[in-house]
This record gives structure tokens, C-alpha cells and sequence, in this order.
């Protein structure tokens, strides 16, 4: 989201899907950024959004909750077209949108900011023991 902000200008412009046509081709590391985190939105492996949706539906299914599993799939495949359908605006159309006609240079603070975010995502996802364990021990300490 902090991608989706600062290429919001503040005449309101950034927001459309026409804004990242050919984002890929101008300004690539951070189409590569925004389509990691879709990526983790839509709960593809190796991202933390894949496991963090994995281990919420096993839960369901541990207890029983098995509609409510097929909700939340249904439900995921349908919220991942709409994320594919913004790589497809980056990548598969002609520039021209308002982000990429500005020239997108983030600061300093942005791209360290995305980076770091950007690194948990995939370390999360490649390496998700050691998050797990902690969230075991976390939930352990409340009962």
C-alpha cells in the first residue's frame, strides 16, 4: 500500500488501473515490489501470504469449518484475478498511465521502506519455521 500511495498524486491521479500501464517497462524494481506483495495477497507460494493463509484454513478445517474453508478459496481465487489483472496493466500494456508518464523516483525512506517489507514478505514465505514457532509461543503465553 505504501507503493499504491506515493504513486497517488495529489491531484487524485495514480489511482486507476490505467495509471500502471507500462510501469514495468519505466520503473521496474518497483513493479517488481507491487507484484511480490499481489503475489502475498493472493496467497501464492514462496510468500508469507500463502502460509498465513495456508495455516488460517487448516485451522478451519481442524475444527471442522469446512463450508467456511471453501468460502475462503472461492473467495481467494476470485480477490487473486484482481490482483493478476494489475501485473497485467504493469507488464502487458503500453505506457501511458500517470505513474509511469511522472517518472516514479521513490525517496530514500520509500525505497528502504518497501525493501525491508519486500524482504520479510519473501523471507517469511521461504523460511516460515522460525515465524510460526514464534507465534506458537506467543499464543501459548495467552492461555
Amino acid at each position: 500500500f505504501a507503493l499504491v500511495a506515493y504513486f497517488e498524486r495529489q491531484d487524485g491521479g495514480g489511482t486507476s488501473l490505467v495509471d500502471y500501464s507500462g510501469l514495468g517497462r519505466r520503473n521496474p524494481a518497483a513493479a517488481v515490489a507491487l507484484s511480490v506483495f499481489l503475489f502475498s495477497l493472493a496467497g501464492i507460494p514462496p510468500t508469507a501470504g500463502f502460509f498465513a493463509k495456508f495455516y488460517l484454513f487448516k485451522a478451519a478445517i481442524d475444527y471442522e469449518l469446512t463450508t467456511l474453508v471453501v468460502i475462503a478459496v472461492v473467495n481467494s481465487v476470485i480477490s487473486a484475478t484482481y490482483y493478476l489483472r494489475i501485473m497485467v496493466y504493469m507488464y502487458m500494456t503500453e505506457e501511458g498511465g500517470s505513474v509511469t508518464k511522472h517518472g516514479v523516483k521513490p525517496s530514500v525512506a520509500i525505497a528502504f521502506a518497501v525493501g525491508l517489507c519486500l524482504l520479510l514478505v519473501l523471507t517469511m514465505g521461504i523460511f516460515p519455521v522460525p515465524y510460526l514457532e514464534s507465534a506458537r509461543l506467543s499464543a501459548g503465553s495467552l492461555f
